[in-house]
């Protein structure tokens, strides 16, 4: 099993996520991984001065070893399984896409994230690559029209004389930017269409089933998953921008925003006002007396907009034709020690359910406290039925069993004694008599006749 870590692209690596447990509790060997992040590994020109997916190449290159040398530990080259979380999640799916990555792995689970999300994508890199060039001072001065490879050539050669501390910044994104999703003066970095690694963008690569079929997308097996509420990351990230505040991921502004955008990205036209209005009326009502847009409604909607939707359609996408499994975790947490929840979660949030959407999956659904649920009233059920059928056998054993008696004889005589009959012949009849003596002198008899033949 090879690990591929989350953190958005531009942050993250392989410790905090021991596979301690994964290696004693399975017969499995982990192998996890580190790739290159932010500008090293994902900063892109959109042409081949910098095609960019440096950090899917690490990924690639590391499976190739793995593949090559997995034997030498006691693994299996044949049956490795590629698993990742959030960016690590649509890493996985984006290997499995990719006609690089053909025979290196068996299995991919994809967890909370996958190439078809709006985040883990850059559609215009072009526009990313020149705000990084600005935003490090690598900007030339000037731009002669039909000199553009010479112009990104100019800025490659600044950003390699810069200290790696100067790169490896966090990406420069202003909640307007969030919401709105602008690559227009943004910086952040995600994978790219770059005619290799990615050959195509992954909502039409997994739509092609000729291709899916010659690159082995499709001789794999896949499960597929995200959390309840993963919206809650989103807004946990916003509130921890300076000016950001609470009020502030309710605001009907904000959240149409947000709306236009997710529309943008799921429809290959400029969305119509009628979709607009249905998304809006979807998401937003009802309102809060104040008129402001309940905060769960708010995380709904980048929670499907980000995680469950994406998901959902790259698992429909393979579902007929190859063994696909789609999870939902909505395990809400207790708070203990070593888990703090944020306050707006404590606040807000009673018990979690799953949301409605679902049900739009073709593919088996697993649902973790159902499945939980249904195992204990079956095992409730079989050993009620085991316990009816043995009393019931013990029953016609004990009643129908020849014709045995149970008597019960007592007498205020001191001197009367317990016997069990005979038969006719003077021979015992297998009873067993037992004679107890009572405080007024008496006694009592009782005998069992278990294989009287009369």
């Amino acid at each position: 099993m090879v690990w591929i870590h989350g953190g958005g692209f531009f942050m993250g690596l392989t410790r905090g996520y021991d596979p301690g447990r994964l290696v004693t509790d399975n017969d499995v060997i982990v192998v996890s991984i580190q790739y290159r992040l932010g500008v090293l590994g994902f900063l892109s020109s959109g042409d081949d001065v910098l095609p960019g997916n440096l950090g899917l190449r690490d990924q690639l290159l590391a499976l190739k070893w793995v593949k090559d040398n997995i034997e030498q530990f006691g693994g299996d080259s044949d049956d490795i399984t590629v698993f990742g979380e959030s960016a690590g999640g649509a890493s996985v799916s984006y290997l499995a896409l990719s006609p690089q990555a053909n025979g290196l792995f068996t299995k991919a689970v994809i967890m909370s994230g996958t190439a078809l999300a709006g985040w883990a994508r850059i559609e215009d890199p072009e526009t990313v690559f020149l705000n990084t060039a600005r935003a490090l001072g690598c900007s030339p001065r000037f731009y002669f029209p039909g000199f553009k490879r010479l112009y990104h050539t100019t800025i490659m050669s600044c950003l390699k004389r810069k200290q790696a501390s100067e790169l490896n910044f966090a990406p420069a994104l202003s909640k307007e930017e969030i919401y709105s999703k602008s690559e227009s003066s943004s910086v952040f970095y995600a994978p790219v269409v770059d005619g290799d690694i990615v050959p195509r963008s992954p909502k039409y690569l997994v739509k092609d089933e000729g291709y899916l079929r010659k690159h082995g997308v499709l001789d794999r097996s896949y499960v597929v998953g995200f959390t309840n509420q993963e919206g809650l990351l989103l807004a946990d990230y916003i509130l921890s921008l300076p000016g950001a505040s609470f009020e502030g991921l309710v605001e009907p502004t904000n959240v149409a925003s947000v709306i236009k955008s997710v529309a943008k990205d799921d429809f290959s036209l400029k969305p119509t006002p009628e979709v607009l209005n249905v998304a809006d009326f979807v998401y937003t009502y009802p309102r809060d007396p104040d008129g402001s847009i309940p905060f769960k409604a708010s995380v709904d909607l980048t929670s499907d907009a980000g995680y469950l939707i994406p998901s959902i359609q790259f698992a429909n996408a393979l579902a007929d034709k190859t063994a696909v499994y789609l999870y939902v975790f909505d395990h809400y947490p207790e708070e203990s020690p070593g888990i703090k929840l944020p306050n707006f979660a404590q606040t807000v949030f009673g018990p979690l359910e799953i949301g409605w959407h679902a049900r739009w999956c073709k593919c088996p659904l697993w649902n973790v406290s159902v499945v939980v649920v249904v195992v204990v009233v079956v095992v409730v059920v079989v050993v009620v039925v085991v316990l009816v059928v043995v009393v019931a056998v013990a029953v016609v054993v004990v009643i129908g069993g020849g014709g045995g008696s149970i008597s019960n004889s007592s007498s205020s005589s001191s001197s009367s004694s317990c016997c069990c009959s005979s038969s006719s012949d003077g021979s015992s009849d297998g009873s067993s008599c037992n004679s107890n003596s009572g405080d007024d002198g008496g006694s009592s008899c009782f005998c069992y006749c278990c294989c009287c033949s009369h």
